[in-house]
C-alpha cells in the first residue's frame, strides 16, 4: 500500500480501532495498543505512513517507518475538546483516565473511560491541544452517558 497521511482514527467502546488514510476511502482496523499509537504519532506528526495489512482482511498488520512531514498543515477543530485529564483508581487497584469534555459550547463534564483504545485516543487529542487551536475531536456519548466513539482527525 503507498505511503499516505492518517486522515481520522476512531475507536470505540469495546471495538477495535479504524483508521482512514488520505489516499484512501476505506477503513482499515487494528486492536493493537502500539499500532494505533503509533498510527497516533503519525496523526500528529502529519506523516505519510505505509502499512500492510493481514492477509485477505482489512487488519493492519505493520506500520512501515515513517519521519514527521515538513510542513505542518493547519487542522480545523473539532465540535468537541478534552479540556483535562486525571486518573482514578478502583477499590481493586485498577487504574482509569477520567476525562474533562467540552461539547460544542457547553459545559464541561467529567467521564471515566476504561477502554484502553479509547483511552489512548483521548490522551492524545489532549496532548494535541495547543492555546488556540484544538484537534478535530468529536465524540458520542451513548445513551447512559457514557463515551463511546472518538474520532479525531476529519470529522464530519
Amino acid at each position: 500500500m503507498t505511503a499516505s497521511r492518517v486522515a481520522l482514527i476512531t475507536a470505540e467502546l469495546s471495538k477495535p480501532s479504524t483508521v482512514v488514510l488520505e489516499s484512501s476511502a476505506q477503513a482499515f482496523f487494528t486492536s493493537s495498543l502500539l499500532i494505533q499509537r503509533v498510527l497516533l504519532s503519525a496523526f500528529l506528526a502529519r506523516a505519510a505512513v505505509e502499512i500492510d495489512l493481514v492477509d485477505g482482511s482489512k487488519e493492519i498488520k505493520r506500520v512501515h517507518p515513517f519521519e514527521p512531514a515538513s510542513e505542518h498543515a493547519p487542522r480545523l477543530p473539532g465540535p468537541d475538546r478534552v479540556s483535562r485529564i486525571a486518573t482514578q483508581r478502583n477499590a481493586e487497584g485498577q487504574d482509569h483516565l477520567e476525562v474533562f469534555l467540552v461539547q460544542g459550547h457547553g459545559p464541561e463534564q467529567a467521564f471515566n473511560v476504561f477502554d484502553p483504545l479509547l483511552q489512548q485516543l483521548l490522551t492524545t487529542a489532549f496532548d494535541a491541544t495547543r492555546p488556540g487551536q484544538d484537534p478535530s475531536l468529536q465524540v458520542t456519548l451513548s445513551r447512559g452517558g457514557e463515551i463511546e466513539v472518538a474520532r479525531l482527525g476529519r470529522v464530519p
